[in-house]
């Protein structure tokens, strides 16, 4: 998996891409938690629809408790996935560690709430 960002207004957008996997979740998302911390961003827009594949739901929980340990920063994340791998599995378990983490398949609703309050 590999990643590229770039600063929208108001957020970080980090668009994915390569295959679905645990590993590659475990690398990506330490560097984000660096990129967005030195940058001092506050909201973080992660684009799935370049990845290729499924994760098993152990793995899906296992990227959300990742993602609250290092995003924990952050004080909203979304993630933009294909209405078909929204299973609310990473949600629950980011949201479960702390971490304000939304997932939706309607880039538009996406954006609404990560710029919202």
């Amino acid at each position: 998996m590999e990643f590229e960002i770039e600063r929208v207004e108001g957020y970080a957008l980090a668009r994915l891409q390569g295959l679905a996997q645990l590993e590659g979740w475990q690398e990506i998302l330490p560097r984000l938690g660096e990129l967005t911390t030195a940058a001092k961003d506050a909201r973080l827009f992660i684009d799935l629809h370049g990845l290729v594949g499924f994760l098993g739901t152990p793995e899906r929980r296992r990227v959300g408790e990742l993602a609250a340990m290092h995003l924990r920063h952050m004080r909203r994340v979304v993630i933009f996935v294909p209405p078909q791998k929204v299973s609310g599995v990473t949600e629950k378990a980011a949201r479960g560690e702390g971490l304000d983490l939304r997932v939706f398949a309607d880039a538009q609703e996406a954006r609404a709430w990560l710029l919202a309050d």
